[in-house]
């Protein structure tokens, strides 16, 4: 036993040692691709442009949804009607992030309020001047025509459905699930840009949720008065009467409240600083990544050698 351990831990000394000899054979090899792979990943890291991150923290508003469970199930016990056959407004802020990154929400609030060279032609942006330089092979901001080559079935001028994609990716909305508080991020290289979109987006979901509640309400009210005028019975009628209170005075808040769904705790603001890219990490693991391919090329070209 004791001679196959020696043997082995030979065996793996050589190795050791063929390696290390190797590696300062080919020394010049090993160092003229590491150099090389870190000057390529430091003009990579300095050619790729800033991604600017502009977030807006938002708590939920529940008083516009201040809960009736308790009549309601009184109401639908009277009457006969199964449960959940009223408006559930338990999940009110899951809705309305689902609703966010929704194609409806983004075709009629944020697609007529954005630019689409914004969306698909920025190059880069000039902090100096607030410039936004677009891509010449995509859109041509001097003639203002979009110059993109594209295959059936996109066209040159983006349709709404990939303008909707394309906003997805510079879009974060998450949500804190102990605290409720829901945070939304939009991405671009344009810091003035990612504020205005998270601005648009934190307006236009209390504003949607409100137009939505206001017609629900709306109705709501009219099957109540309706069914308090065909009713005889003291018990329901007072019940009634209640409901169509409480939902009164929710259609009044909707028209009133501004911050319908979502209370703003931190609105969206033009982000001083870059969120990506980090072009230290790029320059390292550029660095790392030629000096092991380098090291590997030099073990391949002498165990080439060895057997020629």
């Amino acid at each position: 036993m004791e001679l196959v351990k020696n043997k082995n831990s030979n065996i793996k000394e050589i190795n050791i040692f063929k390696i290390l000899h190797v590696i300062w054979k080919k020394k010049v090899l090993i160092i003229c691709i590491t150099v090389s792979s870190a000057i390529l990943s430091i003009l990579i890291a300095l050619n790729t442009p800033n991604i600017y991150s502009s977030s807006a923290l938002l708590a939920p508003s529940n008083d516009s949804y201040s809960s009736l469970s308790s009549q309601l199930n009184e109401y639908q016990s009277l009457i006969g009607l199964s449960r959940g056959s009223l408006t559930d407004t338990n999940n009110i802020t899951q809705e309305a992030i689902a609703r966010i990154s929704s194609f409806e929400f983004f075709s009629l609030h944020v697609f007529p309020k954005v630019k689409l060279e914004n969306l698909f032609a920025v190059k880069k942006w000039h902090p100096i001047d607030n410039i936004i330089i677009y891509d010449d092979t995509i859109f041509n901001s001097e003639k203002n025509i979009w110059t993109r080559k594209v295959n059936y079935p996109f066209k040159p001028i983006p349709s709404e459905q990939e303008a909707y994609r394309i906003f997805l990716k510079q879009l974060s909305v998450s949500e804190e699930k102990k605290t409720g508080f829901v945070t939304i991020t939009i991405n671009h290289k344009s810091p003035h840009i990612a504020e205005k979109w998270a601005k648009i987006i934190v307006k236009n979901i209390n504003e949607s949720m409100r137009e939505k509640d206001k017609l629900e309400f709306a109705n709501s009210i009219e099957f109540l008065n309706e069914q308090n005028s065909n009713n005889k019975i003291e018990e329901i009628r007072d019940v009634l009467s209640d409901l169509l209170s409480n939902q009164t005075q929710k259609l009044m808040l909707a028209h009133a409240k501004e911050g319908y769904v979502f209370n703003v705790i931190d609105a969206p603001i033009i982000p001083q600083y870059r969120s990506s890219p980090n072009r230290a990490l790029i320059c390292i693991i550029g660095t790392i990544f030629g000096g092991f391919l380098s090291v590997l090329l030099a073990l391949i070209i002498s165990y080439r050698e060895e057997n020629n």
